[in-house]
């Protein structure tokens, strides 16, 4: 008798109802955790790509390759900066970073930009250098590694 009242009562009801609630919050629970967990490996996802991008151009801003061991031309070089940078505002625009945050960006790709007007400054003024010396076959093969007909002009 016990049983039965409380099991049909509005008590029993309002019980069933808590639980119904109750199970309602656990899933939205859950779909929150699985959205912030979706968000966290994207940032992370970024995060890298951007550290990758950043460790690829602290090898790029050499005069030679450091791969290779070949000579950089400052276009080639100016091609492979700008390849790391777009990776880096693609980046920064998923990740809706604030203005001064994308200016800092602009900042650093100012910088890279004068470093590659050094490298085509630095090999005018080398093969000028270089010719001044009027060097015989031998010795200008030894201070340009390319082709003795050409030397670092065809890097300029």
């Amino acid at each position: 008798m016990f049983f039965m009242r409380h099991a049909f009562s509005p008590q029993g009801h309002d019980s069933k109802n808590r639980q119904i609630e109750k199970q309602y919050e656990i899933e939205q629970a859950v779909t929150v955790r699985d959205d912030l967990k979706v968000k966290f490996e994207q940032k992370a996802k970024r995060r890298e790509e951007v550290k990758a991008a950043v460790r690829e151009m602290s090898q790029i801003h050499h005069p030679i390759d450091l791969k290779s061991g070949a000579l950089q031309t400052a276009d080639g070089m100016e091609r492979r900066f700008n390849e790391q940078f777009q990776i880096i505002l693609d980046c920064v625009e998923a990740a809706n970073l604030s203005e001064p945050s994308i200016n800092r960006v602009e900042k650093a790709r100012r910088a890279f930009d004068a470093i590659v007007a050094y490298l085509r400054c630095f090999f005018a003024i080398y093969a000028a250098f270089v010719e001044g010396l009027r060097l015989n076959i031998e010795q200008e093969k030894f201070f340009n590694p390319t082709s003795p007909a050409t030397g670092f002009r065809e890097i300029c």
